[in-house]
């Protein structure tokens, strides 16, 4: 396939990913749309390969970062943008209980470094009021099983995506 064609896609799932970014603004949707916007980072994946897609969620990244609401920004930029190229080696892993701990590590890690970030930035936390910790663990235990959530239906998106649009964008991608 012809590099105009992966920076095409590039560009254009950038803008994707820009663009649902903007949702970010209805306060319901802060962690939704970044899930969102990153499925567009996997469909250059599954076209042009991980090169590509570094470059494409990183532009996207960046612009997010400018326009988007702060934390969904965020979450964008260490978790769900970069996540379905990080998810590629991790699935090659046999071993499942070494996948999916991995997987929960890399989460769990992206989640911290969303709250440092986020208040390194606005000099506010994210943690509202009188939390008790034993509310933030149930919190996090249940965000853990979301997470898993979501990479069981990014698969399934990715699987989807192969089976049904994969060759029409490739014969696009050629021209």
């Amino acid at each position: 396939m012809k590099k105009t064609g992966y920076l095409t896609l590039g560009a254009v799932m950038s803008a994707l990913s820009v663009t649902t970014m903007l949702m970010s603004y209805v306060p319901t949707l802060t962690y939704s749309v970044p899930a969102l916007a990153g499925m567009f980072v996997m469909v250059v994946v599954i076209e042009a390969g991980v090169k590509w897609a570094v470059c494409s969620y990183a532009a996207a990244a960046v612009i997010s970062m400018l326009i988007a609401e702060p934390e969904a920004a965020l979450f964008f930029l260490f978790l769900f943008g970069c996540y379905p190229i990080i998810k590629v080696p991790l699935e090659r892993i046999k071993f499942k209980p070494l996948k999916y701990l991995l997987k929960l590590v890399y989460f769990n890690a992206s989640v911290l470094a969303v709250y440092f970030a986020f208040t390194a930035i606005t000099g506010t936390s994210m943690l509202g009021g009188e939390v008790k910790q034993y509310v933030m663990a149930a919190i996090l235990v249940l965000a853990n099983f979301v997470f898993l959530v979501y990479d069981y239906a990014l698969g399934g998106v990715s699987a989807w995506y192969i089976v049904k649009l994969h060759n029409k964008v490739s014969k696009l991608i050629k021209r």
